[in-house]
């Protein structure tokens, strides 16, 4: 059984482009699409994206990674049919070695909150590849209806993925190919221009 300290300690899903880490099957915990269907609407109803930010220059850049990277597109439309909302915060100062993470918010009958954080110091393309390997991370929750809670989401990724550092940090081989993807795909130059490219 966990100490009291590993319950109360947020479980970090690491954004580490050079990590070696387990696949996590999570195709086989996928519900049916009708119940997807209609926990999706009850989420992201009325106008409320799957995504979402109290920033503008966040706004610009998922719409930048929906626009220039099909591979990130392909993430936030799979979001978007899911129960699972997620925040993204820039922030200031990151956990050493550490571009991006998430970590699990709270679950209500109807939806599951998470909450991506990434460096602010980032430049575009590369916070947009940071946010595609988190939303990656966010995918398979979205696939792991147990999981609903810190307790549950360390349980999914000690079975399906691998610690990267001492403490609750994860990986996934899916999140880190998405993000070196979503890096590729920005820095082409019909994507991005060259000044975007070499910022």
């Amino acid at each position: 059984m966990p100490s009291a300290a590993a319950v109360a300690r947020p479980l970090l899903l690491a954004g580490i482009l050079a990590s070696q880490l387990v696949a996590a099957d999570s195709a086989a915990a996928v519900g049916p699409e009708q119940s997807q269907s209609a926990a999706a609407a009850a989420c992201h109803g009325a106008g409320s994206p799957a995504i979402r930010s109290n920033f503008i220059s966040v706004d610009q850049l998922v719409q930048n990674g929906n626009t220039h990277s099909p591979t990130f597109a392909a993430e936030t439309q799979e979001l978007a049919a899911s129960d699972l909302v997620v925040f993204l915060e820039p922030v200031m100062h990151m956990p050493a070695e550490l571009s991006a993470y998430l970590v699990f918010v709270s679950a209500t009958s109807a939806c599951r909150f998470v909450r991506i954080r990434y460096d602010l110091h980032l430049s575009d393309p590369r916070a947009i590849a940071m946010i595609g390997h988190e939303l990656r991370h966010a995918l398979e929750i979205a696939n792991h209806p147990e999981v609903v809670d810190n307790l549950s989401l360390s349980a999914m990724y000690k079975r399906y993925g691998r610690q990267v550092t001492d403490g609750d940090m994860y990986d996934s081989v899916e999140a880190v190919a998405a993000g070196r993807t979503i890096l590729q795909e920005l820095l082409n130059p019909v994507a991005l221009n060259a000044d975007d490219a070499d910022r």
